[in-house]
């Protein structure tokens, strides 16, 4: 069969073809750079503006709050990890203590977004309040619930802190920038000024269901940072209360009705479980004794104050340098300032002033 033979204008159409499809992909590129550059310039203005919102909004010079968050997302404003031991003795806790520069602008974010918040009348620790306030309302009943959240700061995830702002009102970028200047790997840092603040806040919620719970059962409901204490009078707590107790702050029963992608409160989990029956009975908690309808504290903090007072008294009697004694004066006044008087003994709180009365002429 014979081939047709090419002529050589088909060659010259062909060739003018190929070059009409480079010259069109081409351009299709050059225009989906400049598209790609356009949007990549909108977002940058958009988050500059976000920014500078941020930093008037707080109180900050633009310039430094820039500069701190560039060097947060370059790295070089980031955290420094390290254990310490719990106060229990019992383990290792890990600490993530933020840059200075960082830790200027955390706090600065907690006491000017969340100043209008105000604390729950049901918590103390974190935000006021001592550890005799939240374990004096049990004192009159008769069962008592304690209970710890597991790692409560980790346990909040960038993303909830993200929904949370949003639900908030605040802007989507303003709400991303919060997020990670709150966050370390994802979650809730366990050093920065900003987590107790953002925990009180994501527990509100159940701080209401369970002082609800409370009310309806003539109860009492306190937390204390991460320690939850549930007391109720009459008979031992049922397991049915103890049950209903951790499934809110567990929140079970709320996980088939609302979908995870609009959770703005984290999932805590629970540990060292607890129920104890008062009267007649010390109960030991927040390094203090709940005995005999009242707070006490322990036989190790009373020997402590004890070794402060004499030892304070032997610089004193044999003529120690006044800067030696002066520090002696410093340790003891900040041991008896956890002393719960009411129940110390009135020995010890004499001995305790007549030492003031002799530091104040020593000054």
């Amino acid at each position: 069969m014979n081939q047709i033979p090419w002529r050589k204008s088909d060659i010259e159409f062909a060739l003018s073809l190929g070059r009409d499809a480079e010259e069109q992909e081409a351009n299709i590129e050059q225009y989906t750079s400049e598209r790609m550059n356009e949007r990549a310039e909108r977002i940058r203005k958009r988050e500059r503006a976000a920014l500078l919102w941020l930093a008037e909004r707080i109180g900050m010079k633009p310039h430094r709050f820039l500069f701190t968050v560039s060097g947060f997302r370059a790295g070089s404003f980031g955290y420094t990890t390290f254990s310490v031991k719990k106060r229990d003795g019992k383990g290792m806790r890990t600490i993530t203590a933020p840059h200075k520069e960082l830790k200027t602008v955390q706090r600065k974010i907690a006491r000017e977004l969340f100043c209008d918040y105000a604390r729950s009348p049901h918590s103390f620790g974190f935000l006021g309040g001592s550890s005799v306030e939240a374990l004096l309302p049990h004192a009159k009943n008769t069962s008592l619930l304690m209970v710890d959240v597991t790692d409560a700061f980790p346990s909040i995830e960038r993303d909830v802190i993200f929904r949370w702002f949003r639900k908030r009102r605040y802007s989507w970028r303003v709400s991303d920038i919060l997020a990670d200047l709150a966050t370390f790997e994802g979650r809730l840092s366990q050093g920065s000024p900003l987590s107790p603040r953002i925990f009180e806040l994501m527990f509100e919620w159940i701080d209401e269901r369970l002082s609800r719970l409370a009310r309806r059962v003539g109860g009492t409901y306190t937390r204390y940072a991460d320690n939850v204490f549930f007391s109720v009078p009459g008979a031992r707590m049922d397991r049915k209360l103890v049950w209903t107790v951790l499934k809110k702050i567990w929140r079970m029963d709320l996980l088939n009705n609302v979908p995870r992608s609009e959770w703005y409160h984290p999932m805590f989990e629970t540990h060292k479980l607890r129920v104890r029956t008062l009267p007649g009975n010390a109960v030991h908690s927040l390094g203090l004794v709940l005995r005999d309808g009242d707070v006490h504290n322990t036989r190790d903090f009373k020997r402590t104050l004890r070794k402060r007072i004499h030892h304070l008294r032997y610089l004193l009697g044999n003529g120690f340098e006044t800067e030696a004694i002066l520090s002696a004066w410093t340790m003891l006044c900040g041991t008896y300032s956890y002393a719960r008087k009411e129940t110390l003994s009135p020995k010890l709180v004499r001995e305790v002033e007549e030492l003031r009365g002799r530091i104040h002429q020593l000054q």
